[in-house]
């Protein structure tokens, strides 16, 4: 009796002596009864299922977690920017946690301005003021020295401010710099301060002098030629290169 090829394919299947197992079998195999499929074919089950997985924008759990991350990614930039501020804020504020007549002394080293804290508030308080103030503190009687530094450290703004003003009374003056060009140049170096202007202006009377085999002023060269003059100014007493005579 003739068998149809479906049936012998079955009986191998069926007869676990020939060692063929049940799920060696693909599962679209038409031996096994199944409809023939494309290899990467997937039923219709497994379709559902993959769709009940897949990621959806348009629903309520997707918008959810889309509004959380953009809340997440505002409170990292806020945080960011806060503290791009802070460190902005206190840039160069390093010495607020010093007593302030040790800051002040700093700014006079360091020839650069800088804050103090005080009882209401912070201050910038610029080289020349700094100067002034050690100066003062070096020169007065101790217990004037106690008083001015409890000023400056635990003092507020006007306490400060009127401290400043006092010391500018007593140790600043108005005196005379001379001033000398060589043509159009202006001469630097130390410059002198004169506490009389007849003594500045008899220095400046003596520069533009000149001495040698020009017979006229025009003959000098223009780069020689010098001009002098004295300059009223505001100065610290204690100011390096102050001349009475």
């Amino acid at each position: 009796m003739t068998q149809k090829f479906n049936d012998i394919m079955k009986k191998f299947y069926e007869d676990e002596m020939l060692g063929i197992k049940t799920e060696d079998a693909p599962a679209n195999s038409v031996a096994a009864g199944g409809v023939d499929m494309p290899a990467d074919a997937v039923s219709k089950k497994k379709q559902k299922e993959i769709q009940k997985t897949a990621y959806d924008g348009r629903t309520k759990e997707a918008k959810n977690f889309i509004r959380r991350m953009g809340e997440l990614k505002a409170k990292r930039e806020a945080a960011f920017r806060k503290s791009v501020k802070e460190n902005i804020d206190n840039f160069g504020s390093e010495y607020l946690n010093e007593a302030n007549v040790d800051v002040l002394k700093k700014i006079v080293k360091d020839k650069q301005n800088n804050k103090i804290k005080l009882k209401d508030g912070t201050l910038r308080v610029d080289l020349f003021t700094a100067s002034a103030l050690t100066q003062a503190l070096e020169k007065v009687k101790p217990d004037t020295k106690k008083k001015m530094e409890d000023i400056i450290n635990k003092g507020g703004k006007a306490q400060f401010m009127k401290l400043v003003g006092v010391v500018f009374k007593w140790c600043m003056i108005h005196a005379f710099i001379l001033v000398l060009l060589l043509g159009d140049v202006k001469q630097g170096g130390q410059p002198m301060y004169f506490r009389s202007i007849d003594t500045c202006n008899w220095y400046a009377s003596r520069l533009v002098k000149r001495y040698g085999n020009y017979g006229h002023l025009y003959q000098v060269p223009k780069e020689h030629r010098a001009t002098a003059y004295c300059k009223p100014v505001y100065i610290n007493s204690n100011t390096k290169g102050l001349y009475d005579y």
